[in-house]
């Protein structure tokens, strides 16, 4: 069987010209959103807070703050970082929370197309002051301390109130 020379050379510049369309075709598209990353400490330790939520709450149009009606995220890992993706460029108001710290708010962070916008926060303790409740229960003992078997006991006001019973032989078709 003999392979014509001018048959594997129109392969080759076939397979050539579709391995450069593709390999151009990447470097055509480019990115159109950009990210926010960052870095959460404690103010006093600098240790990392962990679950500490970054919120994006609005953004910046033609210099007027405009909330966003779906507010973006992130929550801290377990090394205090995060990042926010998929993010259209322009100004962003972002803010750092956590319960039993001192939220702190970032305005007009910037967000350029394929770069990362480097946020950290430090947050300090905040207590929280609040009322002071009183919760007083109270319940009547029916646990015998010194007894070493298991026992039922039914009251009668709780018999009454159960469906279908009418009499002890009913009580004793309970028992295991």
């Amino acid at each position: 069987m003999r392979i014509k020379k001018s048959s594997i050379a129109k392969q080759l510049k076939i397979l050539e010209f579709f391995s450069a369309s593709v390999l151009l075709s990447s470097f055509l598209v480019a990115g159109t959103t950009g990210k926010i990353a960052g870095l959460v400490k404690e103010g006093g330790s600098q240790t990392p807070l962990v679950g500490v939520n970054i919120i994006i709450t609005s953004e910046w149009v033609n210099d007027e703050r405009v909330d966003l009606s779906i507010p973006l995220g992130a929550a801290t890992s377990l090394t205090g970082e995060y990042f926010i993706l998929n993010l259209q460029p322009g100004f962003y108001d972002i803010q750092a929370q956590m319960i039993g710290y001192r939220s702190e708010k970032r305005s007009k962070v910037r967000v350029d197309v394929d770069k990362t916008t480097w946020v950290n926060f430090t947050l300090d303790i905040e207590t929280l002051a609040g009322e002071e409740v009183l919760v007083t229960a109270q319940r009547e003992d029916r646990i015998e301390i010194d007894q070493t078997v298991t026992k039922q006991v039914y009251m009668v006001d709780e018999i009454r109130e159960i469906a279908g019973i009418t009499d002890i032989d009913d009580i004793m078709d309970l028992q295991a």
